[in-house]
């Protein structure tokens, strides 16, 4: 059988893809990509793959520009369409009523749940009940449970990272990411994890560390191996939610790491696990920068209204453990919470400022759906009773959800985060500043941001330009139209 995954852009690289194209190759099937902005007529070379099943990824915010895709596939061809990913996993129902060219949505893990769907297609068999699965035959939904969870990681082939290779611009991008395990203990309210794990206990009685899956590091080893050998790498970032809370792991890693692949990496963690050992460990094993969530310097906001259970003194001490290490920290934080005001804001630059942060992120909130800061909003009268994924908005960086007095502000401290944190005698003039209105010129310091991205990934100036005429700027047009460049290679 063949199966034909479909994305619009390269912006992101789907490790979900890589890993369902491996498993079902594995098993006698085959697998192609099709990214969209890199192709002459894609409705042609559907036609001329022929798929059995074509695949997408969604995360929300972008469903409707791929409900959009799938409409046009299935105007002309009467192939199967299946979509899975974070949005149809946590929003399936109104993936079902929104889209009514969606015939099936697969929730949690892939793997199992496609080749099943994929034999059933090939033997001409039912497949409505397949776990995973919810699926649509004329005007009734079958809905099936979310999919067991692999709990074996390193039984799964390696990910086939050569779906997305045949590139040039991908293959010799000088960074690529990687996973090292799945899951994080942690319940912040903004985040959908904590939904997932409720949702999957109703059908399957886990315990919270089911959801903590990881590889062995001989197996992360072996996967980033065959990148090293195959195409360019000159750093390494794990994307993992949290990457590597088991000690024992660490220090097996800190032993192998630098002899097998020898690439300086980077890594998501929070500032309260490092310790003076984890942070030699992490020194050892050449992490040369540390991503870690502060998200507000308000002790209240941070830890009652975000859940992050993160005291300012565990991020003092941490970051100042990674500093004497000269280990680069990158900050991520949000503005625009429930309640937040600018004094509290001020108190997010001032936090940043007192650990010296080499690099930081700001977005505003973006409150999903279903999440507990959204219960939270609405309870306090933040956000409307009726609120969902119709009031989400996505498309603009600097949107502001929640009812507050300082929407402008905020939109200006999202744009002029980075100047206030390196230059601190603009604080002085913090209120007046912010309190311009937001304007294009603000809004393109804002976007300097992606420079600084440029500086934590080590990404040099050459391969960044290339990347971003590959993928954003691509992005800027409409795929569903003619896009020039030739089919499976850059410009």
């Amino acid at each position: 059988m063949r199966v034909l995954f479909v994305q619009e852009n390269a912006i992101s690289e789907l490790i979900g893809f890589t890993c369902l194209s491996a498993y079902l190759k594995e098993r006698g099937h085959v697998c192609n990509l099709l990214l969209l902005t890199h192709t002459r007529d894609w409705l042609r070379d559907i036609r001329d793959y022929d798929p059995d099943l074509i695949g997408f990824s969604i995360f929300t915010g972008m469903q409707d520009s791929v409900y959009r895709i799938i409409q046009q596939i299935k105007k002309n061809f009467n192939i199967p369409v299946i979509v899975g990913g974070p949005h149809p996993t946590f929003y399936p129902r109104e993936c079902m009523e929104e889209c009514p060219e969606i015939d099936m949505v697969c929730r949690g893990d892939g793997e199992e749940t496609l080749l099943k769907l994929i034999n059933a297609l090939q033997d001409k068999t039912d497949y409505r009940h397949i776990a995973g699965l919810w699926v649509r035959e004329k005007n009734r939904i079958f809905e099936n449970s979310i999919s067991t969870m692999i709990k074996d990681v390193d039984s799964l082939p390696l990910p086939d990272r050569d779906l997305y290779f045949k590139f040039d611009f991908l293959r010799n991008f000088p960074m690529k990411r990687f996973i090292s395990g799945y899951g994080c203990p942690y319940n912040c309210s903004y985040c959908n994890q904590p939904f997932f794990e409720q949702e999957y206990k109703k059908e399957h009685p886990v315990t919270k560390d089911a959801f903590m899956r990881y590889k062995t590091v001989d197996r992360v080893i072996e996967e980033i191996l065959y990148v090293k050998n195959n195409t360019m790498l000159k750093r390494v970032h794990f994307s993992d939610d949290l990457f590597c809370i088991k000690r024992d792991w660490l220090r097996e890693f800190a032993d192998k790491y630098p002899k097998a692949i020898g690439v300086p990496f980077s890594c998501n963690m929070r500032f309260d696990i490092i310790d003076k050992e984890f942070a030699d460990l992490l020194k050892k094993s050449m992490c040369c920068a540390v991503q870690s969530g502060i998200e507000s310097g308000n002790d209240y906001l941070r830890n009652k209204v975000i859940r992050k259970q993160l005291s300012r003194e565990k991020i003092i001490q941490g970051s100042r453990l990674l500093r004497e290490r000269r280990i680069k920290i990158y900050t991520t934080n949000i503005v625009a919470l429930p309640g937040e005001t600018l004094d509290n804001a001020i108190e997010t630059i001032k936090l940043n400022q007192e650990i010296n942060a080499d690099h930081v992120r700001i977005n505003t909130l973006i409150p999903f759906p279903k999440t507990k800061i959204v219960d939270y909003a609405i309870q306090h009268g933040y956000l409307p009773r009726d609120y969902g994924l119709k009031d989400l908005n996505t498309s603009d960086s600097l949107h502001i959800h929640c009812k507050t007095s300082f929407a402008n502000e905020f939109k200006n401290i999202s744009c002029l985060f980075r100047l206030f944190l390196k230059f601190k005698f603009l604080m002085r003039f913090f209120k007046p500043i912010v309190g311009v209105k937001n304007n294009a010129f603000f809004r393109a310091i804002g976007f300097l941001n992606l420079v600084q991205d440029a500086r934590y990934f080590q990404i040099d100036i050459l391969s960044g330009i290339r990347f971003y005429l590959n993928t954003i700027f691509r992005s800027k047009g409409d795929v569903m139209h003619w896009v020039p460049g030739m089919k499976g290679k850059d410009q």
